[in-house]
């Protein structure tokens, strides 16, 4: 029985990319490459990137059935469950299954990104990574902000925010690697700035350490010994007889 405050992760989930999830991202100039879904004239749908169709959906798709029930199906968004690909259904369903987290597997993009890593459009792949790299620096710092609370100036954290609305600003739009670079260099600078004053404001309230003294060189003795080289602190002694006995 687990306890009341147990949180379950999932470490070995999958998810089915949206069907619009790079033709909604991609800057316009890539719409027409873009991986994209196709209706075959079986009624399957799949994946079309560089001219080439990939697999269905078949085991990755799947909740919802009994086990015994798995196959080669599903074989169209509309034969699987909307939080396979949606992610507001999907926290719905974790929530029905009290699931506090997972760790999601990709369908089509391959592990670790590995359908674009071999793609032989190496400029729309370079404009997919800067957009996950960004994404996930706004998250981090939106993260720190909050957590730096009214430990740093107003000041120094103004500027991360307006690096911040910049940086969703230009995710908002179809913006080329080159530009989503520019905003993630720009938001990783003053982040920096800011986590410097947190630090510098944190050591500066913890003060100097009780019961510390003077380091080598001005009293001439460190913090832990005294001048005669014995132990400045008290050390429990215990008087013991001994004999000493020689090797026959």
């Amino acid at each position: 029985m687990l306890p009341d405050d147990a949180k379950i992760i999932s470490v070995d989930d999958h998810v089915i990319e949206h069907p619009r999830v790079w033709l909604d991202r991609l800057p316009s100039k890539y719409q027409d490459v873009a991986p994209r879904i196709v209706k075959l004239p079986d009624g399957n749908d799949t994946w079309l990137y560089e001219g080439r169709q990939s697999g269905n959906f078949a085991l990755n798709a799947v909740a919802g059935k009994h086990p015994r029930d798995f196959g080669m199906d599903p074989r169209s968004y509309d034969d699987m469950l909307p939080g396979c690909h949606d992610i507001a259904d999907r926290i719905k369903d974790m929530e029905i299954e009290g699931t506090w987290a997972q760790l999601c597997f990709p369908n089509f993009g391959g592990f670790a990104g590995g359908t674009f890593h071999a793609a032989e459009d190496k400029e729309q792949r370079e404009a997919v990574e800067a957009r996950n790299h960004l994404d996930s620096l706004v998250y981090n710092v939106e993260k720190m902000v909050k957590d730096a609370g009214d430990k740093v100036p107003d000041t120094d954290k103004a500027e991360v925010e307006t690096a911040l609305a910049d940086a969703k600003t230009t995710l908002a739009g179809t913006p080329s690697a080159t530009e989503l670079n520019s905003a993630k260099d720009r938001l990783t600078t003053v982040s920096h700035k800011l986590a410097e004053a947190m630090y510098s404001k944190t050591k500066a309230g913890a003060g100097p350490q009780a019961g510390a003294g003077p380091q080598d060189g001005a009293s001439g003795q460190s913090g832990s010994q005294s001048g005669n080289g014995e132990s400045g602190a008290k050390e429990d002694v215990v008087d013991a007889d001994y004999k000493e006995v020689k090797d026959q």
